[in-house]
């Protein structure tokens, strides 16, 4: 008979209760079965089966590392490290790009961050890190014409960086000052949970979705100001 093990988070911080050993075939967790998974981004019908791949390529990883660690449940403090390994090929695969380790370590522990302070350690965590890679390392679409939103205070030395590529890409960007406008504060608090800046807002036809990390941002600016 052929099992496999089905684990439910990434790593300690996430649920292992149902961490167990399946029968192929049968029932498992939310977690690693996509079909049942909440969507948090309605994404175009060109990244449809991107995402479609990402989320199995999560998947995949995380049943082989609920049977690598599953004589301590899971546990792994260097999880984000163990999953760079053995998906940078395959997410450089699938995203058509050369990604590194350590940029794959910056987006798990970053998703997976915003995951717990938003949604807590039951959400389903396979979808949620699709939408992230596919935000961070696929090209703007040239027809999405985006309408973005910047919330930042000008004291931020993060929010300067972005504030110079809006100036060098001539990227229209709406300037939300979330210490000068209470409303802009609270808009943000309630779509992340938190209020640190700067986060850009992205809505299009991907949907609304919010990128932190001025690095990112800027890249972002820079890809679209090529399309």
């Amino acid at each position: 008979m052929q099992f496999t093990y089905v684990t439910n988070a990434l790593h300690p911080a996430g649920d292992r209760s149902k961490l167990r050993c399946a029968s192929t075939g049968g029932e498992e967790s939310d977690r690693s079965n996509p079909s049942m998974a909440v969507r948090e981004n309605q994404t175009m019908p060109d990244n449809t089966d991107l995402r479609q791949r990402l989320i199995e390529a999560f998947t995949t990883a995380g049943r082989a590392h609920g049977f690598a660690f599953v004589q301590v449940n899971g546990a792994d403090d260097d999880w984000a490290y163990w999953y760079a390994d053995i998906l940078q090929q395959p997410l450089s695969l699938i995203l058509s790009r050369e990604l590194t380790r350590s940029q794959i370590v910056v987006c798990l522990t970053a998703i997976e961050d915003e995951r717990l302070s938003r949604f807590g350690d039951q959400h389903p965590w396979a979808p949620l890190y699709a939408d992230h890679f596919l935000t961070m390392f696929t090209a703007p679409q040239p027809d999405a014409q985006p309408q973005l939103a910047l919330y930042y205070y000008p004291e931020c030395p993060y929010c300067q960086r972005v504030l110079r590529a809006i100036t060098e890409t001539g990227a229209n960007v709406s300037l939300r000052h979330i210490w000068d406008e209470q409303q802009h504060r609270a808009d943000l608090q309630a779509a992340r949970g938190r209020t640190t800046v700067p986060v850009l807002r992205i809505a299009d036809q991907d949907g609304d979705r919010w990128m932190p990390e001025s690095t990112d941002i800027v890249r972002y600016l820079h890809e679209l100001a090529k399309t």
